[in-house]
């Protein structure tokens, strides 16, 4: 798996994939934490992770559709941007509705990004290397879900929680970034 870090465009991808999926990691403690203190009811809660991962259920079979006919690399931008801009406004947001209108929003962010990324990248790597990217990549999902809330919880000791949300939505806007120089099919 080394090998495949020494190759800048991997190393530019693997890069994203990670500090993102840490925010991620973050940035879901947090919005437990704001739609609680901001609504004091676990139905808030509920909602609005519910909101959060609806889309993915939804609309994944057609984002993956999407992914087979357009630029995958300009679907993973968008996607990302639009995640950057929900977990700013979810930071910024006070309502019910427009915290669980964000979080639908991010939602639908992740569930674009997953089918664009996933198509892409076996065109990344050889077809020796396709096992090691793809097990990268699960691992770098897995570290930021696992490590992400240690993470959200070392912030928590200088800020709030919309602080969270606002290192979180950076995450994203850093990703797309990086995204835009890799070639993803």
């Amino acid at each position: 798996m080394i090998a495949l870090l020494r190759q800048p465009i991997l190393r530019r991808f693997f890069i994203a994939h990670g500090q993102s999926q840490l925010g991620t990691g973050a940035g879901y403690v947090a919005l437990v934490l704001i739609a609680y203190q901001r609504f004091h009811s676990s139905w808030a809660i509920a909602l609005v992770l519910l909101a959060d991962f609806l889309p993915g259920i939804l609309l994944s079979t057609y984002f993956g559709v999407l992914a087979d006919r357009h630029s995958r690399r300009k679907l993973a931008i968008v996607a990302e941007l639009i995640r950057a801009g929900a977990f700013t406004g979810l930071a910024i947001s006070g309502s019910f509705g427009a915290t669980l209108g964000l979080a639908l929003l991010a939602g639908v962010g992740t569930a674009l990004f997953g089918p664009a990324v996933s198509a892409a990248l076996p065109s990344l790597v050889t077809p020796e290397e396709r096992s090691q990217a793809t097990a990268l990549y699960g691992a770098l999902h897995n570290i930021g879900y696992t490590l992400g809330p240690a993470l959200c919880g070392l912030l928590l000791i200088f800020g709030p929680a919309t602080w969270v949300l606002l290192v979180n939505g950076a995450s994203f806007v850093v990703s797309a970034t990086l995204l835009a120089g890799v070639p993803l099919g």
